[in-house]
């Protein structure tokens, strides 16, 4: 792919946009493709032996993308937890082996991500600075951009 140099994104909206709210997905792959069909649970079957999901919506897209999507994610759940806390998967929940391990690993990432961003806090109030003045040391105001 040749470098475009693209410096931002512009979101336009299809006549066919939608938004979904799911509480479930079911994921899929082949050779080319990964899908993902998002649903809502509704509850149990009538027999009590069936969880039943009203799905919505595929997505499907190719594992280059989805890879991307992935690291997006993650990033977004550091962010997620750093303002709001750990999210606790509940004792019920059965992660894939993989997917488990993946996601033990960034819950670690993830501890780590707060202690650093904690010291460099400790630091900067030790040293009376803010993170974000770090970079303009030497600098007046005037050389801020407005």
């Amino acid at each position: 792919m040749p470098d475009l140099n693209i410096r931002s994104v512009e979101n336009l909206r299809s006549s066919q946009f939608l938004s979904v709210y799911a509480n479930n997905v079911e994921v899929a792959v082949n050779f080319f493709d990964v899908s993902m069909t998002f649903g809502q649970m509704v509850g149990p079957s009538e027999d009590g032996q069936k969880l039943m999901v009203d799905q919505s919506v595929r997505v499907t897209m190719s594992p280059t993308q989805t890879k991307i999507l992935i690291a997006a994610l993650l990033e977004q759940m550091v962010q997620y937890e750093k303002r709001f806390g750990d999210v606790v998967m509940p004792a019920e929940v059965q992660l894939p082996p993989i997917g488990g391990a993946l996601l033990r690993s960034f819950e670690l990432a993830s501890r780590q991500a707060k202690i650093r961003h904690a010291a460099a806090k400790d630091d900067a109030d030790s040293t009376g600075e803010d993170e974000d003045d770090k970079g303009n040391a030497g600098k007046s105001e005037a050389d801020s951009p407005a």
